[in-house]
């Protein structure tokens, strides 16, 4: 048997044109994933090994060697885990893609879209700019959804 990650329940996620904002249900807590950290927590909707995310992050980005691709991985699982988004147990994955781990050389390149992987706790204003909603629009907001208790236009 070997180490399986998977993602936990109680998390919702936005996708975002550069990645997404996670929202963890039992921490209350966002986060923001950069697009290769959203790759390997999208890629946790099934248990999947370390090896296997290397894999995937290697295929992904042709241009990041298996080292790059690991220490990776092994930092986004690392944050994840720290914000109760990641689970590990002993186990297979369900995908039985039993693929040798990439071993394409080289280094990483701007052109294929890779970047360090980014996973950021946001706070209120953080997450508003995400979203790029102002206070005007929160209060409009609360209108439509029916939580206006001064009776809006």
């Amino acid at each position: 048997m070997r180490t399986v990650f998977v993602a936990t329940s109680g998390v919702e996620t936005a996708p975002l044109a550069n990645g997404s904002v996670v929202y963890n249900l039992k921490t209350t807590k966002f986060i923001m994933l950069n697009p290769s950290a959203n790759l390997v927590w999208s890629s946790l909707a099934k248990p999947h090994s370390e090896d296997d995310l290397v894999d995937l992050v290697c295929e992904r980005y042709e241009s990041v060697d298996a080292p790059a691709a690991r220490q990776a991985v092994q930092y986004t699982l690392r944050e994840l885990q720290k914000l109760e988004l990641v689970a590990s147990r002993e186990g297979s994955t369900e995908t039985g893609d039993s693929r040798p781990a990439a071993t394409r050389a080289g280094t990483s390149d701007p052109e294929d879209g890779f970047a360090a992987p980014s996973v950021k706790v946001l706070d209120e204003e953080d997450l508003l700019k995400v979203f790029q909603i102002t206070a005007a629009e929160i209060s409009v907001a609360s209108c439509w959804w029916g939580a206006c208790s001064v009776g809006c236009p």
